[in-house]
C-alpha cells in the first residue's frame, strides 16, 4: 500500500491522526478539526487504515446538528476500526450510507433522526461491509423513511440501540446480524432473508419475519417498547444556483476572468507590493427563504484546471455587503477562514457557516467571497491560495445548498 498515489488501481494509506474532532462552529483545518461528519468522514475514505482511527465531536457542541448530504463510509479498509464517536444526547439530522468497508465501522451513541422531507427507503444503508457494529444508539426514522436500517451482504451487530418511526427496523439480506438488549416499537422489528440472525435480551416491539430461508435465533428474549418519540417536523433542503460571478481585481474583470471566481494573486514576477489581490463574488437569489432559519449549508464549487499550484489550494471564505458586480473593489463583512482545500479540476462541496448564509438571507450581506488575505509570495509566480473557480458562463456553476426550517 502506498501513501502518495498515482495510479487510480492503488490503495491510499490512510496516513493521518488517529482522533478526528467535528466542530461545526470551526471551518477547520482539513487534517484534525472539520466543521461536518462528512468531511471529516471524507479524510478516511477509499484509504486503508493502519491504527484504529476515532472521529469524535468538540466537547462544548450543541444541537440538533445538520448533516443535509449523506454521511458516507466507503471503503476503508484494513483490519483495523473507525469508530464513529457520537456526542451523547444530542441529535444528529441526516442519512448514513456505509458501503464496501472491510474495516471494522463501529458507530456509538448516535442519535440519527432522519431529514428528508420525501419519502425514502432507509435510513442507514450497509452494503458488503463484514463488520458494522451500532452501540446505544437511537435511529430516528422520523415517520419519513420505511426502515431504519437496510443490510447487504453484510455483517450487522445492535447493541442497547433503539429504534423509532418506520416501518422495519432492521432489513437484512445476504448476511448476518446479532440483536442484543434492543428496544423500539416498529411494524416489523426485524426482516431476515436469506440470513442468520441471532437475538439476546431484549428486542424492538414488532414482527421478526423470515425470507427465503432466513433464520432468526430469538429463543428467551422480551421484548423493550423503549420511549417512542414523536417525529419532529421535516426539515427543508433546497438548492440555490449563483446568479452571478464575477471577479476584481483592478476593475471588475470579465475580460481577464471570463465571469469565473478568482481567488489569491498572480505576478510573472513574485511578490510586489503592487501586486492586486483578486476577490471573486457570488450572487444567490435567496428571497424565497425570507424569515427563514439556516441549519444547515453547503457551497459546491469547481476549480479550474491550470490556476495556481497544482495540488490542492485553501479556499478562503468571506463575505460582502457588494449588492452588484460594478464600482469599486468589495469590501470583506466578514472573514471565515479556510473552509477547506480543492485541487485542479475537482468539484467539490465545502460545509459553510450558517452564519454567512443567513446573513443573505436577512440582507446583511450581499455576496459570497473568496479572497485570501494578502503577503509576501517572494519569488513565486502565485500565491498558495491563488485558484480559478467556475462561474455561470459554465455548466458547474457554484450551487449553494441550504437547508432550513
Amino acid at each position: 500500500y502506498a501513501q502518495h498515489i498515482v495510479s487510480n488501481s492503488v490503495i491510499g494509506v490512510y496516513d493521518g491522526p488517529d482522533i478526528l474532532t467535528v466542530d461545526p462552529a470551526q471551518t477547520g483545518d482539513g487534517v484534525t478539526v472539520f466543521p461536518s461528519l462528512r468531511e471529516a468522514l471524507e479524510a478516511v475514505n477509499g484509504k486503508r487504515l493502519v491504527q484504529d482511527v476515532t472521529i469524535q465531536w468538540a466537547a462544548d457542541v450543541t444541537g440538533p446538528l445538520y448533516e443535509n448530504q449523506a454521511i458516507r463510509i466507503n471503503g476503508v479498509l484494513g483490519e483495523y476500526a473507525l469508530t464513529i464517536a457520537a456526542p451523547e444526547d444530542i441529535m444528529i439530522m441526516g442519512h448514513m450510507e456505509i458501503t464496501a468497508c472491510t474495516a471494522e465501522i463501529r458507530v456509538e451513541d448516535l442519535h440519527l433522526c432522519e431529514i428528508r422531507s420525501a419519502a425514502s427507503d432507509s435510513l442507514i444503508t450497509v452494503t458488503r461491509c463484514p463488520q458494522v457494529v451500532f452501540s446505544d444508539c437511537t435511529l430516528d426514522g422520523n415517520g419519513i423513511v420505511d426502515k431504519i436500517i437496510r443490510a447487504s451482504a453484510s455483517g450487522v451487530e445492535m447493541n442497547g440501540t433503539a429504534m423509532y418511526n418506520a416501518g422495519t427496523g432492521l432489513y437484512q439480506d445476504s448476511g448476518q446480524a446479532q440483536i442484543m438488549d434492543c428496544k423500539g416499537v416498529l411494524t416489523d422489528a426485524l426482516i431476515i432473508a436469506r440470513s442468520i440472525c441471532f437475538c439476546s435480551g431484549t428486542v424492538p416491539f414488532g414482527n421478526r419475519t423470515k425470507l427465503q430461508n432466513g433464520q432468526i435465533f430469538d429463543s428467551g428474549v422480551t421484548v423493550d417498547n423503549g420511549s417512542a418519540t414523536a417525529p419532529v417536523i421535516p426539515i427543508t433542503t433546497q438548492k440555490f444556483t449563483a446568479t452571478n460571478v464575477d471577479s476584481y481585481r483592478t476593475g471588475w474583470s470579465r475580460d481577464v476572468s471570463d465571469g469565473d471566481c478568482m481567488q489569491g494573486a498572480y505576478s510573472a514576477s513574485g511578490y510586489s507590493t503592487s501586486v492586486r489581490w483578486w476577490y471573486g463574488c457570488m450572487w444567490f437569489d435567496l428571497s424565497s427563504l425570507a424569515g427563514k432559519t439556516v441549519t444547515a449549508a453547503t457551497l459546491k464549487i469547481r476549480r479550474r484546471t491550470g490556476s495556481g499550484s497544482s495540488s490542492a489550494t485553501k479556499v478562503y471564505l468571506c463575505t460582502t455587503t457588494k449588492s452588484a458586480a460594478s464600482g469599486g473593489a468589495p469590501a470583506v463583512s466578514r472573514s471565515f477562514g479556510s473552509i477547506g482545500t480543492i485541487g485542479r479540476a475537482t468539484t467539490k462541496t465545502f460545509s459553510i457557516p450558517t452564519a454567512a448564509v443567513q446573513g443573505l438571507i436577512d440582507g446583511t450581506y450581499k455576496a459570497l467571497m473568496l479572497y485570501e488575505t494578502p503577503y509576501n509570495f517572494k519569488t513565486n509566480q502565485w500565491s498558495a491560495g491563488y485558484s480559478r473557480m467556475c462561474g455561470t458562463n459554465t455548466n458547474t456553476p457554484p450551487v449553494l445548498e441550504i437547508t432550513y426550517n
